[in-house]
């Protein structure tokens, strides 16, 4: 009888020390210098931390970490040019979160930027520049065409806490079109 006591003892305090245990070790966070962290309490808003060592109320409070180093995406797509050339483009755009907007920007997409802003704005913003140019044009102003495509993502974007640092991207011809222009030289 006493080793059942005993044993009861030894499990009650098993579990306190693994409660105890939990609740210390999710009562703290740490974020890095290319990081804001944001604060949700029981899934509201609360507030944002800067680099460090942070105390979060554990299974009330959670962190989402959003990076705000500089960062890219991608993405492939088929475009026409003014004189109806499909040209297939792979474009990246270089960009980043603007500390101060991180919480507004966190409100409007839930950590999700890239599905819900950047990704819809690109491939319309290519497709402007390039059906404004035959396919010769886009060949000759090469240089001039990521500026262009720049200043459309950015004008795209507007002020959504996202800041465009730059655009690159390569295109190419459609086979048929190619294959005419190897014919004429």
């Amino acid at each position: 009888m006493n080793s059942e006591f005993n044993g009861f003892r030894v499990f009650k305090y098993s579990v306190f020390v693994f409660v105890v245990l939990i609740i210390l070790f999710g009562s703290f966070t740490i974020v890095s210098p290319q990081e804001v962290g944001i604060v949700t309490r029981t899934g509201a808003l609360n507030r944002s931390l800067s680099e460090g060592l942070h105390f979060k109320i554990p299974m009330l409070e959670s962190v989402t970490k959003m990076k705000i180093q500089e960062q890219k995406f991608e993405v492939t797509t088929q475009v026409y040019s003014k004189d109806s050339q499909t040209v297939d483009t792979k474009l990246a755009v270089n960009y980043q979160i603007k500390r101060e907007d991180v919480e507004k920007l966190y409100r409007e997409t839930r950590n999700n930027y890239e599905q819900i802003i950047i990704q819809p704005v690109l491939s319309p913003s290519i497709e402007e520049v390039f059906s404004k140019y035959t396919a010769k044009e886009l060949v000759e102003n090469r240089a001039q065409l990521p500026v262009e495509v720049r200043n459309t993502v950015i004008s795209r974007v507007g002020e959504k806490g996202i800041l465009i640092k730059g655009v690159e991207f390569t295109f190419d011809f459609d086979e048929q079109y190619e294959n005419a222009i190897r014919n004429k030289q």
